[in-house]
């Protein structure tokens, strides 16, 4: 009897450590979480979000949008060309997640865009969710590992140099994303597994929009729950 109570002991202390371990590694740091429902923080004593640009025309379907076509996150997170608040009212969306369902709407350009800090520990795995607003849309994933002169694209930075002045990063394109989603739960899940150890930066990029729409609030991409 006594090795089975040993044996009970060593299985409890198992389970703790295992827990603690999820534990630890379920909270992310706030540059590698991105959730879009913190808008009303703008106004903080120590804001997280600075917002540029004007509010959305007054149209009742889009009375959800939220002021502000770029956004700075003092993480170091830069969204441009990009709606907050939700877009629920133009068409689908991610499906709910929390009561306010916020997430970052990608006007109808091409220069919609979402682009990450540098990940000075690099990055392990990419997760972010994505849906078509009205019709088939499509976003590269793509991540930078170096800079180069603007001058001589032959010459190579380190991704913390000094100063970016006359710098620029290197895109290399992971994936594409075709969204065609017809329904809220056909939105996109995407997962990239990369394990890359090295300072990298991470954009999501628009690459298409809808030419029947001069409306930059029309035909958006709607981007949430991004997890570096």
């Amino acid at each position: 009897m006594k090795w089975l109570t040993q044996l009970f002991g060593f299985l409890v202390l198992a389970l703790v450590q295992t827990s603690a371990f999820a534990a630890a590694t379920s909270t992310l740091p706030e540059n590698r979480i991105l959730l879009f429902d913190d808008y009303a923080l703008t106004n903080a004593p120590n804001p997280v979000w600075r917002h540029v640009g004007p509010v959305p025309d007054g149209s009742a379907s889009r009375k959800a949008l939220l002021a502000g076509t770029n956004h700075y996150h003092r993480s170091g997170w830069t969204l441009l060309s990009c709606r907050t608040g939700t877009a629920r009212g133009l068409g689908i969306v991610v499906p709910l997640s929390v009561s306010t369902n916020l997430a970052a709407n990608m006007q109808n350009t091409l220069s919609a865009q979402i682009e990450s800090p540098v990940f000075q520990e690099g990055v392990g795995t990419i997760y972010f969710e994505a849906i078509n607003n009205v019709e088939t849309n499509r976003v590269v994933v793509e991540l930078a590992t170096n800079m180069v002169s603007a001058v001589d694209p032959n010459e190579f930075f380190p991704m913390n140099p000094p100063s970016t002045n006359g710098l620029m990063y290197v895109w290399l394109t992971l994936d594409e994303l075709v969204l065609r989603a017809a329904s809220t739960n056909e939105f996109t899940r995407y997962t990239k597994l990369l394990n890359y150890r090295q300072p990298a930066k991470l954009r999501i990029r628009r690459t298409d929009v809808n030419t029947g729409s001069s409306l930059l609030d029309s035909s958006l991409v709607v981007i949430d729950n991004i997890r570096v």
